[in-house]
């Protein structure tokens, strides 16, 4: 959003520097719940043959953002990468705090064909590692990218969760997964050895795997 803005302030500046500013796709090619519907409108008519970024905070899902997630599937068809992280300082979100927007950004895009997508960074907080979370009712909702068709996928990043198999799998070739048991937070779930090779004889074209466990 910052860079947006300013991107767009520099452009009133001069006419030079409005046509540098406007030419310059890497300060157009990344959209977040945060920004309004002219300045998304805007990234994605000047991101370029490249496509964006949707990028989604953990603060991004204290609010509810329907109009982002229809958004965004509008024009699947440029979206390149995918990052929807809680840093540190969100770890102890409580996972019923996102289920709904998970939910509705499933529902938005079931079916999507993401033709360039080529990343995929999921970082859930460690909460979701609850057995009635990532074993419950709303297994489906935290794997909301398993209905995509993605054939440009090349690397997927996974923190607290073992991801499923989909199409997009096939043509993977970088995959890490990182998992944080907190072991003191009651109904954390075990950790499943099964789900992990299965998911990875998904993955027929994968080259580099990396994969942490700790034990809080």
């Amino acid at each position: 959003k910052a860079t947006v803005d300013g991107a767009a302030r520099l452009s009133h500046v001069c006419s030079r520097f409005r046509r540098l500013i406007l030419h310059e796709v890497d300060l157009w090619n990344c959209v977040s719940p945060s920004m309004n519907t002219d300045a998304i409108s805007t990234c994605f008519s000047r991101c370029g043959p490249s496509g964006f970024q949707a990028f989604f905070s953990g603060g991004s899902f204290e609010d509810y953002n329907p109009w982002f997630y229809r958004q965004i599937a509008k024009e699947a068809h440029r979206w390149n990468r995918l990052e929807l992280a809680f840093y540190p300082e969100l770890q102890y979100y409580v996972p019923g705090l996102i289920i709904h927007n998970l939910h509705c950004l499933r529902s938005e895009t079931i079916g999507m064909n993401a033709p360039i997508l080529n990343q995929i960074v999921i970082h859930y907080p460690f909460r979701v590692l609850k057995e009635k979370i990532c074993n419950g009712s709303d297994k489906d909702t935290l794997h909301f990218y398993s209905t995509w068709s993605s054939p440009s996928l090349r690397r997927m990043m996974c923190k607290n969760f073992i991801p499923t198999p989909f199409p997009g799998t096939k043509a993977l070739s970088y995959l890490s997964i990182e998992l944080a048991f907190h072991f003191h937070e009651s109904g954390i779930c075990a950790f499943d050895a099964t789900a992990i090779a299965t998911f990875l004889s998904s993955c027929q074209a994968l080259t580099k795997f990396s994969m942490k466990v700790r034990a809080c």
